[in-house]
């Protein structure tokens, strides 16, 4: 099957035969090779015909001719209305060394083989062919560069620069077709025909009309395996413009196209089918991906569009006029526009969401991920667009809810790794790649194939990876415009995590809407431990493009997750290659990068300190895991310092413990118990660690400090004398004092005994006088005591009992 790992190979090697071409009866063969130097008869590579044209001009119906390395021209004159005239039933190939025996032996990319329609002065394109090539029913053409075609004639010589299919049904299969120009369709026009497209690249072509590589009218065209890089127009489909007939594209990239309405595709009247596509970076006014307008019916099935944009409305879809949209199991995220980051609708169109991911999106003016005119409301069901409320509380301006939405963090891998270039990218307008570098940076070889670029940070636009060396990136388009060395970097990856809500949440139908396999070609699968909240049969389709947990090599780590880390599926469940103490198994369960020691799952204590009041009477301290995992994190507490006094007294905590996560929590907490007394006194702490982590490393704060912040009143201590008596009188006499006293802080207390005359001299009764304690602990009830002592000789006279609020004894 052809997968999205295939498909990032590029132009470089992703077949190594030929198409195997059915409803060609094969008869004669004849051979083209420039530099032979026989009888120029065709009939081996010693003898083979010099130029193409001959060999066409001789072939009949069930003839193959093989096409040795080089360049070829419709003419040698400068006749700019010859072409290459195909013949029907006729097999051109090209891509032979010469000298070949076997069909399988040929490959087009080491030996390129080039139909040019360079006729007139090399490099001038102003007097080139109007077509390259002109197609013939049962034909077919495999192997070959197309391209400096320039339809810019009159009439019929207005469109399809490099190959021109009026009414000619034929197969098409490993070319590639560049930098043609036309008024319209200036790689391919197809008319009023049937065309099957496999496994060819359309880069660099430009028409001044409609369609930046094809152009389709009443034509029916199946394109497979196909990248569309660096099309554009300004009107209308910046790859590919159709208007009536019926047009499917599966397991096909769209890159960096332009278009002022429909950055990649736009349809009139169409019927348009989408299969397992990418749609990375393209742009346009209206439409940044795909314009469905005049009653057009756009179906979209897994597939993803991811940093496209328009200027005007709908960032990856605008649907208006009538048309028909269907989205199904697809991710929609990160494109931008000012009406409807990802899809605006409009003007009677119906559009359909179903088990798709609408999240990232940005609207600089109205709707972020939808916008909705004239009432032209989208169903969506079983969906995950953010800002919508999902079904439990659904924001009408998102459409309809047909159940089973949701709303939130889909939860993907995200981003993978980050830098910053160490030199400027270098584009190549022959494949339509870019490579850009990090020099030192290590990487896995094409572990990043198929994953998605933004390039500088600072901007949206992302692009589709094709491959990676250790310290640079492959892309599909041209960034060098706004990318310079120093910028800074990220790739993303859209596969789900553990705990992603999408997981076994979508509808299912046993294929007839829904895909049996998702876009990297893994059979919908039921996730293991996950619930099956999702719809239809089957009942465990995950939303989006991606199942979660498809395992072939049964390693406990699923096939997308080891892909996008290591590029293969060698690595262990038990193996911790970035050396951050978690192994592979751990580091899949948190959805963090294995490759990356800074990349980890961490548990720490969510803050360093807190406090509360003593009358309180309890705390908890939080711990936190850094991201939710679907292994159980374990992590033990112990009590290691501080100034309050445990057991009771001060607080109750357990000296040591152990906090448990299982799979999907991320918080967890510590419970202390708080003495809630009456005493006044000064704040005290407890000092709590945590230590030894399981599945997960200790984070920033391992240690908190818990602050029990005292709030008694401080309330004076109260002394009062309640009875005064004397026996005897003069110098030896003896005084007894009854008092009572209590402590709101059950303090220890002085009591100090003081004695004043009438003319308000005062007399400290000396200590060694006294008879009794005066050093009392004093309760929160009243309680009494009693001093006795003798007057000395200086003493002035009797002793009478004060008034009440005369302080009469004093504590300290």
């Amino acid at each position: 099957m052809f997968t999205t790992r295939l498909l990032a190979r590029g132009l470089a090697g992703i077949l190594t035969a030929g198409l195997l071409v059915t409803g060609v009866v094969r008869g004669g063969l004849i051979y083209v090779d420039a530099d032979a130097g026989g009888s120029n008869t065709g009939t081996s590579w010693v003898n083979a015909y010099s130029d193409l044209q001959s060999a066409l001009t001789a072939a009949v119906s069930g003839d193959e001719i093989w096409v040795a390395e080089g360049t070829y021209k419709p003419t040698t004159d400068t006749d700019r209305t010859k072409s290459f005239q195909f013949k029907s039933g006729v097999a051109v190939y090209g891509g032979f060394a010469g000298g070949e025996t076997e069909h399988d032996q040929r490959n087009w990319v080491t030996h390129v083989t080039t139909l040019s329609g360079d006729i007139g002065t090399v490099g001038v394109n102003t007097d080139n062919s109007f077509h390259v090539v002109r197609g013939a029913n049962s034909s077919v053409l495999s192997g070959f560069v197309v391209t400096a075609g320039k339809a810019d004639g009159s009439g019929a010589d207005l469109l399809g620069g490099g190959l021109v299919n009026d009414g000619a049904s034929l197969s098409i299969s490993d070319c590639v077709f560049l930098a043609n120009s036309a008024s319209s369709g200036p790689a391919i026009q197809n008319v009023s025909n049937t065309v099957t497209i496999v496994g060819c690249s359309f880069i660099e072509n430009s028409a001044t009309g409609n369609g930046g590589a094809i152009y389709n009218s009443y034509a029916n065209v199946d394109c497979q395996q196909c990248w569309f890089v660096g099309n554009g127009v300004p009107s209308y489909g910046g790859a590919v413009y159709s208007t009536h007939g019926s047009q499917t594209y599966t397991d096909c990239v769209f890159a960096d196209n332009s278009a002022g309405s429909g950055g990649v595709l736009r349809g009139y009247a169409a019927a348009i089918t989408v299969r397992r596509s990418f749609f990375a970076g393209n742009t346009a006014n209206y439409g940044g991906a795909i314009h469905s307008y005049a009653g057009t019916a756009t179906r979209v099935w897994d597939s993803m569009f991811v940093g496209n944009r328009s200027s005007g409305n709908g960032g990856a879809f605008t649907s208006l006029g009538s048309s028909l949209l269907n989205v199904t199991n697809s991710v929609v995220v990160g494109n931008r526009s000012a009406y409807g980051g990802a899809l605006l609708t409009t003007e009677n169109s119906t559009t359909a969401l179903l088990n798709s991911v609408f999240w990232g999106n940005t609207a600089t003016t109205q709707g972020n991920e939808i916008c909705i005119l004239e009432e032209a409301l989208p169903g969506v069901k079983r969906s995950l667009v953010l800002g919508s409320g999902g079904s439990a509380a659904w924001n009408g301006t998102c459409g309809t809810d047909q159940g089973g939405n949701l709303d939130g963090d889909p939860r993907f891998v995200g981003t993978v790794t980050t830098g910053i270039w160490t030199a400027v990218g270098v584009y190549d307008s022959a494949n339509g790649t870019t490579v850009l570098t990090k020099t030192g940076a290590g990487w896995t070889t094409n572990a990043f194939a198929a994953l998605f670029l933004n390039p500088d940070t600072t901007q949206t636009l992302q692009y589709y990876i094709v491959g990676n060396t250790a310290d640079s990136i492959t892309i599909y388009g041209d960034c060098t415009a706004f990318t310079v060395a120093g910028d800074t970097f990220s790739i993303s990856d859209f596969h789900i995590r553990p705990y992603s809500p999408c997981i076994d949440a979508g509808f299912g139908d046993s294929g007839a809407t829904v895909s049996e396999t998702d876009l990297d070609g893994n059979a919908r699968c039921d996730d293991a431990g996950m619930p099956n909240t999702g719809t239809g049969t089957p009942n465990y389709v995950d939303i989006g493009v991606y199942e979660f947990g498809t395992d072939s090599d049964s390693d406990s780590l699923p096939d997308a997750w080891e892909m996008a880390h290591f590029g293969d599926l060698d690595e262990t469940d038990s193996g911790d290659p970035d050396g951050d103490l978690l192994d592979n198994a751990a580091e899949y369960a948190a959805g963090t990068n294995p490759t990356d020691p800074a990349s980890k799952l961490t548990v720490a204590f969510a803050y360093a300190s807190s406090s509360g009041l003593e009358s309180a009477g309890s705390a908890v301290i939080t711990v936190d895991l850094s991201t939710p995992s679907s292994a159980t994190v374990t992590v033990a507490y112990a009590v290691t310092g501080g100034t309050a006094t445990g057991g009771g007294v001060d607080c109750t905590l357990e000296g040591t413990g152990t906090l448990t996560f299982e799979p999907g929590e991320t918080s967890k907490t510590i419970a202390i118990t708080v003495i809630n007394d009456a005493l006044y006194e000064v704040d005290e702490t407890v000092v709590v660690t945590i230590s030894d982590p399981a599945n997960a490393t200790p984070g920033t704060n391992t240690v908190h400090t818990y602050t029990i912040q005292d709030d008694d009143i401080n309330i004076p201590p109260q002394v009062e004398i309640t009875d005064i008596a004397q026996s005897g009188s003069g110098p030896g006499r003896t005084v007894t004092v009854q008092f009572r006293y209590k402590d709101a802080n059950a303090d220890s207390l002085t009591i100090l005994l003081q004695a004043s005359s009438d003319n308000g001299a005062t007399w400290a009764v000396p200590v060694t006088t006294l008879a009794g304690n005066i050093e009392v602990t004093a309760t929160t009830d009243w309680q009494t005591g009693t001093l006795t002592w003798t007057a000395g000789a200086d003493w002035p006279g009797q002793v009478s009992r004060p008034h009440r609020s005369e302080h009469a004894c004093r504590a300290s």
